[in-house]
């Protein structure tokens, strides 16, 4: 029964406080008629907009100026107003929004991306349309895939319909997710909108030239499996690989059932002898449910129960309006029944019965460890600058409990975790969406809101050879962990000089396949001397001042 509260509760703070009803001052209006098809631009609309946008933010984010002053944000205000003066076209106004709520650096608050360049793709192109996905390697634009098969890896980009890719990628980067100063993730984010970016600029979003070729649009086949679990296990070579790429999929029995299948291959495979390394990849996971980022801590070797501490949020009216719909009935009564026996009912009652506009806290208690057989070989974390919301929260619980080596880029978000479930509305003057975080998730029990991503213990980042090769360059850093264990863990250092000199190291190389290995490794052991050089010197001279310092007083 206990397992059963926490499952309902988790769903339904987290996926239930998900509202996407639109609001606008006149009452409610449709999503899917966010964007304009004029290019007249009302200034008066305008600024209207932007001060409906300032008050919603305070009314539904639970911290809205946790990163930004509220003088700050206001002078920000008044320079979108100064630029909404100057404008002359509709497209650009989504710019001007888009800037303001990025100086709230909360990637679940800003434009609504998923409704803009739906109803963009949806004028002319079918919404599930092959598209090249693209990466900004040095200030210039490559493929990396493109599911048509109409662009190989490592194509180079100079041209969108017309306009300088990297023109493009400016404004791709203008609606771009910021959380703190995750400004890698701000670039990635604005790789994958480059494309749909040039679409939505263009006068006719019905083309796209690239390099000045037309691109022949090709629809893709919906063969998503109705057994769909976002996860994907893969066992070769004594190296186990579990692939999550969304913690949103449709089943929540599915993905445990799955998640539980693997890990028992995984135990059995490592009895035999045969696998000794799990790793993890999170990379392009941009989050999901809370609830199955910890079921993964179920199965690895967590000495106590992992759960975030509490769970901030500021109840909207679309989130009133949609527990209307639930919590009545017999629903209700089993909830005010059981809610002083059971800590997930009761929370289920205090969400349903504050009032709307008002915020509040939810606490969670840690529960018994699961019986379940726990992986007890190495673990390696990947993880890029997309891995964004649950995915965060799971770096941050895997770096606290030393769980193993985490390879890639810095993820979206600190380690104190991030903002969540948005609400969308509707601006009424230029019908743009917007998502507004409703929720914060609090990780740890100092409450500290950080700013800086998580970084990971070695940096690694593609370049062209990579792409034009078809490698994933994560491969050799996975093999150099199993082979050279002992290499670059900060614990072996002892002063600071040396700890940032390597961490260097593997920032500058992080693109060249010649950093790993054995020249890895013996540049490791020289600023193992070093550093033991350095410290033994700075003993040297504490030990100097003291006799100094004796002496003096003597």
């Amino acid at each position: 029964m206990i397992v059963t509260v926490r499952h309902l509760l988790i769903l339904f703070i987290l996926t239930l406080c998900f509202s996407n009803a639109s609001y606008a001052n006149s009452g409610s209006i449709n999503v899917e008629s966010s964007i304009s098809d004029s290019l007249i631009v009302d200034h008066e609309a305008y600024l209207r907009d932007l001060d409906s946008l300032k008050a919603w933010v305070e009314a539904l984010h639970p911290l809205p100026y946790a990163r930004i002053s509220e003088d700050d944000f206001n002078i920000a205000l008044n320079l979108a107003k100064e630029e909404v003066l100057k404008l002359d076209n509709e497209k650009d106004f989504i710019y001007i929004v888009s800037e303001l709520l990025g100086k709230i650096r909360d990637s679940h608050t800003g434009i609504s991306i998923g409704v803009l360049f739906k109803k963009t793709l949806e004028q002319n192109w079918k919404a599930n349309a092959f598209l090249p996905k693209v990466i900004n390697i040095e200030d210039e634009l490559y493929v990396i895939q493109d599911g048509s098969g109409l662009l190989s890896s490592g194509y180079k980009i100079t041209t969108l319909n017309g306009v300088a890719s990297q023109d493009v990628f400016k404004s791709a980067l203008a609606l771009s997710p910021w959380e703190g100063n995750s400004w890698l993730s701000n670039f990635r984010a604005a790789e994958r909108l480059t494309i749909l970016t040039s679409l939505y600029n263009s006068d006719d979003s019905s083309e796209l030239f690239i390099n000045g070729e037309k691109y022949s649009l090709i629809e893709r086949e919906n063969k998503k499996s109705k057994q769909f679990t976002g996860l994907h296990w893969e066992i070769e070579d004594n190296i186990a690989r579990l692939s999550i790429w969304t913690f949103g999929s449709d089943s929540d029995r599915k993905y445990s059932k799955a998640l539980k299948k693997g890990f028992k291959e995984l135990n059995k495979s490592s009895r035999k002898g045969e696998s000794q390394c799990l790793v993890i990849d999170l990379r392009g996971n941009t989050g999901g449910y809370l609830d199955r980022m910890l079921e993964i801590f179920e199965y690895l070797p967590c000495e106590e129960d992992v759960m975030l501490n509490s769970y901030i949020f500021r109840k909207s009216p679309e989130t009133g309006e949609e527990m209307s719909q639930f919590y009545k009935g017999i629903y209700k009564k089993i909830v005010e029944k059981w809610s002083d026996a059971y800590q997930g009912f009761r929370q289920m009652r205090k969400v349903a019965e504050l009032e709307v506009g008002k915020v509040d806290t939810l606490f969670f208690d840690k529960r018994e460890i699961t019986k379940v057989e726990k992986w007890k070989g190495q673990t390696i974390l990947l993880m890029d600058g997309l891995s964004a919301s649950a995915s965060v929260s799971f770096a941050s619980f895997f770096k606290d409990l030393e769980l193993g080596p985490i390879l890639g880029e810095p993820c979206m978000g600190p380690k104190s975790g991030t903002f969540g479930d948005p609400v969308t509305r509707v601006l009424p003057g230029s019908r743009i969406s917007i998502d507004i975080s409703t929720s914060r998730m609090v990780l740890y029990d100092d409450y500290s809101i950080g700013n800086r991503s998580i970084q990971p213990t070695r940096w690694v980042q593609r370049n062209v050879d990579d792409l034009v090769n078809k490698i994933d360059p994560l491969d050799n850093a996975i093999q150099d962990c199993i082979s050279f264990p002992e290499v670059g863990k900060e614990a072996l250092l002892s002063s600071r000089e040396s700890k940032i000199m390597w961490t260097e190291l593997d920032k500058m190389f992080s693109t060249e396949r010649l950093w790993g290995g054995e020249v890895r490794a013996s540049v490791w052991s020289k600023i193992l001397i070093s550093d033991k050089c350095i410290s033994e010197q700075k003993k040297s001279n504490e030990r100097s001042r003291t006799n100094c310092s004796e002496g003096c007083t003597g």
